[in-house]
């Protein structure tokens, strides 16, 4: 998890250096369209990122499949 200041550090640092926006922990871009924020999303299920998971569970509980999200939230606490 990156702290608020590290996330404003790495927003001026992309606005002086005219840069396109990018995660504050990894650096990497943001993407662009959905299928590939879908496809990102799912890399991070599969390789069992706790934070990955809960936001998984968080998108089927607003969907209303709560059976499939409480799957997520349980695979979620049991990784930590």
């Amino acid at each position: 998890i990156v702290c608020k200041g590290c996330m404003y550090a790495n927003r001026i640092r992309e606005c002086k250096e005219k840069l396109k926006p990018s995660c504050p922990f990894c650096r990497h871009l943001y993407t662009e369209s959905k299928e590939e924020s879908d496809r990102q999303k799912k890399k991070r299920c599969e390789a069992n990122d706790p934070f990955a998971l809960r936001e998984a569970g968080r998108k089927h509980f607003g969907d209303g499949d709560y059976e499939r999200a409480f799957e997520y939230f349980t695979k979620a606490a049991d990784l930590g």
